[in-house]
C-alpha cells in the first residue's frame, strides 16, 4: 500500500473534523494509493454507497473470482449467481466458481463533453457496453450452461460507475497535484448534489484497447490540456489495463498553471 501525505481536510466538502483515509481506487477493487485524512464521515458514507453498488453488482462476481480485497472474506460465497434471459424472462443459477463464466462488466464512454465547448450537461450519453471475459474456459462454461445459445442478463450502473469514476479523478488530482492547485469540478456530482453530467465531464474513448501492462491493474494518469474553451485538468482512468478495460477520461478541474507532462501511477 502506498500513501500520499495527510491532506487535514474532506477533499469533497472541506471539513476538518472526523477525517478518514481515502483510498483513491476502492479497496474492493485492489486500490494501493491512500489519502490520509481526506474525507469526512458524511462524504465517506456518501462515495461508500455508489463505490458499495459497483462492487457489489457489475464487478461483484469478478472481485470473487479474481480473489480480490474484501473485509468481509468469511462471507465469500462457494458459488457465484448468473442470470439467463430468455422468452419467459430472467431465470437465476448458482454455479461453482470455477465453472462459472465471469465477465467484468464496463461502459467506456465518449469525449467529455466540455472539452468540446458544451456550455452545460444533459441527460444524453454515447456509451459502449465491454465485456471483458476472465479465465480460458469461458466459452466452454458457457456451452455448459447455455447448450443451445442463449444471453446472459448482465448489470450495470452507468450512475454510479460514473460517480466512482469522478471520485477517483478528483480524489488522485488532490493526491497529486494539491486541492489549491486547481479548481475542482466533480464535487457536486459526487456528492449527488447534481445529475449524472451525461458526458459533460465524465468521458473516454469509445474504442477498444489491448490488454497494458500485465503487472498495472490498474492505471492513473493526468495531465494539463489547453483547448479553444479553457484549460482543463484531465485525469485518465483505465480499470483493469490488464485485461484490456476501457479508457475513461474525466475532466477533473481547471487551472491557469502551465503543466505539460504526463504521469502515471
Amino acid at each position: 500500500m502506498s500513501r500520499y501525505s495527510a491532506v487535514r481536510q474532506c477533499i469533497y466538502c472541506g471539513a476538518q473534523n472526523k477525517l478518514t483515509t481515502e483510498h483513491i481506487i476502492p479497496y474492493g477493487l485492489g486500490g494501493q494509493f491512500e489519502l490520509p485524512e481526506a474525507s469526512c464521515t458524511p462524504c465517506a458514507t456518501i462515495t461508500g454507497r455508489f463505490e458499495g453498488s459497483v462492487l457489489r453488482t457489475m464487478f461483484g462476481n469478478a472481485r470473487i473470482k479474481l480473489n480480490f480485497p474484501t473485509r468481509r472474506r468469511k462471507q465469500r460465497p462457494k458459488s457465484l449467481e448468473i442470470e439467463l434471459l430468455g422468452s419467459s424472462g430472467i431465470v437465476r443459477h448458482n454455479i461453482p466458481i470455477i465453472d462459472h463464466p465471469t465477465a467484468l462488466q464496463m461502459l467506456g464512454f465518449d469525449t467529455p463533453r466540455i472539452l468540446l465547448g458544451h456550455s452545460g450537461p444533459d441527460t444524453s450519453m454515447n456509451v459502449s457496453f465491454v465485456v471483458v471475459t476472465l479465465g480460458a474456459d469461458y466459452i466452454n462454461n458457457i456451452k455448459k450452461i447455455i447448450p443451445d445459445g442463449g444471453k446472459i442478463h448482465m448489470r450495470v450502473r452507468p450512475v454510479d460507475l460514473g460517480r466512482m469514476l469522478a471520485k477517483i479523478a478528483h480524489s488522485y488530482a488532490v493526491a497529486e497535484l494539491g486541492s489549491p492547485s486547481f479548481t475542482p469540478l466533480l464535487n457536486d456530482f459526487i456528492l449527488g448534489r447534481k445529475e449524472f453530467d451525461g458526458n459533460y465531464l465524465v468521458g473516454g474513448m469509445l474504442q477498444d484497447l489491448p490488454p497494458s501492462d500485465p503487472t498495472i491493474l490498474h492505471e492513473l494518469k493526468w495531465r494539463w490540456e489547453d483547448t479553444a474553451h479553457g484549460r482543463f485538468l484531465l485525469v485518465g482512468v483505465r480499470l483493469f489495463s490488464c485485461l484490456g478495460g476501457p479508457q475513461h477520461l474525466v475532466v477533473a478541474g481547471r487551472s491557469s498553471t502551465m503543466s505539460a507532462s504526463m504521469h502515471n501511477s
